[in-house]
């Protein structure tokens, strides 16, 4: 129906429907996309916090409501702008537990989309596919921390098939916690080194 956001018609398998709680206008207004690491460090969680600062003055904040960067991001946001979150299962759950004042908040004040039936349960399987969702809905991914290997890196295949621009915080050398992102500048993703550039 009209409600239907164009952008996930851009995926090689959009969902067929998609369930949501609060307002459903959020749509139509311009998103970006801020992902990360569940175990944030004190340097990925400022930096996401100043950036989503900025970027909510323009934008809907979209991420995928999950511990560390997820969270901080989608609280930022509801401090004076608007966000979405995106869950890998049924809205009748709020997984995890620990963000479960941000559900309430967000279904307030916000929108919850899921591309599962209400009573679907949290299963690992659906969070990757999940993450589809939250490349297409932004205009631009930005990547506020992120290990080699993470849930996050598959956002940013997803973002790169619909030729979304990724940008991404440099790390300092040999800092694990951030190896994922100095990667994704070495391949080519665009580098936020001052906050000026947003």
């Amino acid at each position: 129906d009209k409600e239907y956001p164009a952008c996930l018609k851009e995926l090689t398998a959009p969902p067929f429907v998609v369930f949501y709680k609060g307002d459903v206008s959020l749509l139509s207004l311009p998103k970006v996309t801020v992902v990360g690491s569940r175990n944030v460090c004190d340097y990925g969680k400022k930096t996401t916090q100043r950036i989503t600062d900025v970027l909510k003055k323009r934008y809907v904040i979209t991420s995928g409501l999950a511990k560390g960067v997820d969270a901080i991001a989608h609280e930022s946001a509801l401090n004076g702008g608007k966000t979405i979150a995106v869950v890998g299962h049924g809205l009748y759950y709020q997984y995890p537990y620990c963000n479960r004042h941000l559900y309430s908040a967000i279904e307030a004040g916000g929108l919850i989309l899921s591309e599962f039936p209400f009573y679907t349960p949290v299963r690992k399987q659906n969070f990757p596919v999940r993450n589809r969702i939250l490349a297409a809905l932004g205009e631009r991914l930005f990547v506020t921390q992120a290990a080699l290997r993470s849930g996050t890196m598959l956002t940013v295949n997803y973002a790169l098939e619909m030729d979304r621009e990724i940008y991404s915080i440099p790390y300092p050398f040999d800092t694990t916690d951030g190896q994922g992102c100095n990667r994704l500048i070495d391949e080519g993703a665009q580098i936020l080194y001052d906050f000026n550039q947003l």
